[in-house]
């Protein structure tokens, strides 16, 4: 059940919008509960010794007050989504952000906040993979606007048999169960289709145990993996894919130019990802 949904603030006007709609129609669809995590960032303490802190409190006060404002905003802006709400306004340093999102992720059934390079103003990299890898919960990341009334037109789950991506279906099964078509999508490897049908089969077998109707689509490899999905998603008109996150290290994500790195940077539809 999703009935607590944290979603993530910056004072930011654009991106702050984006998130309140996505929360708005999540928590009609569940009538759920919103709250909202409003993180005012303040001056790092300045490192020069030859400045006294009278030259660094200023600015500090300065950052609260603007925060003040920020928060007022979003409480206003909360109580017309029309949905019970609350704010928790956090002044934190540049470097805590990542880790109170975390700490306050433990108690929420999802985090909502945007995909790292959605188009315009979006979500720091390093914020979702803290979220991903120490909130205990999955994240939504939304990049667009889009109308959830009456749930979900097509989820498409990234199966691989991972544990990670097992977690992910399990947290998304509220999701699917508020969507009409549900296909499990694994990309092949090369000459194994039929071992990684099998796999999918599984998938299936999992999803109609708790009441779930979905389809199984195979494909072969074509290019990257992402590559792949990417362009499925696009093809079966998908507005939710549900995957897991970094099966290998971060590093060797990024050295190699990993699935999940990807995704997190080009997906065309929001994400639900879990480790």
């Amino acid at each position: 059940m999703i009935k607590v949904i944290l979603v993530r603030f910056d004072g930011n006007t654009t991106p702050d919008g984006l998130r309140l709609h996505a929360a708005r129609e999540l928590a009609q669809l569940f009538d759920a509960q919103v709250v909202g995590l409003y993180l005012n960032v303040l001056p790092s303490p300045i490192p020069r010794v030859d400045l006294h802190t009278d030259a660094w409190s200023p600015l500090v006060a300065a950052a609260r007050k603007s925060g003040d404002i920020a928060a007022a905003e979003l409480k206003t802006r909360l109580a017309e989504l029309g949905q019970r709400s609350e704010l928790r306004r956090f002044d934190v340093f540049e470097a805590d952000i990542g880790w109170v999102c975390a700490r306050e992720a433990r108690a929420a059934d999802v985090f909502l906040t945007l995909r790292p390079s959605a188009s315009g103003d979006s979500e720091r990299q390093d914020v979702v993979e803290t979220v991903l890898f120490r909130g205990g919960r999955h994240l939504l990341l939304v990049n667009d606007r889009r109308s959830y009334e009456g749930g979900f037109k097509h989820a498409v789950i990234a199966w691989n048999g991972s544990c990670e991506v097992a977690r992910a279906l399990s947290e998304a099964r509220p999701y699917l169960h508020n969507t009409r078509i549900v296909t499990v999508l694994v990309v092949g490897r090369g000459g194994h289709l039929e071992i990684d049908a099998l796999i999918g089969e599984k998938a299936l077998g999992y999803l109609k145990a708790h009441g779930i109707e979905g389809r199984l689509r195979t494909i072969p490899t074509q290019g990257s993996v992402a590559d792949g999905l990417i362009e499925e998603f696009r093809a079966l008109d998908a507005d939710l894919a549900i995957m897991g996150g970094y099966g290998h290290s971060r590093l060797a994500e990024w050295l190699l130019g990993g699935t999940t790195r990807k995704l997190l940077q080009r997906s065309p539809v929001p994400l639900l990802i879990a480790h």
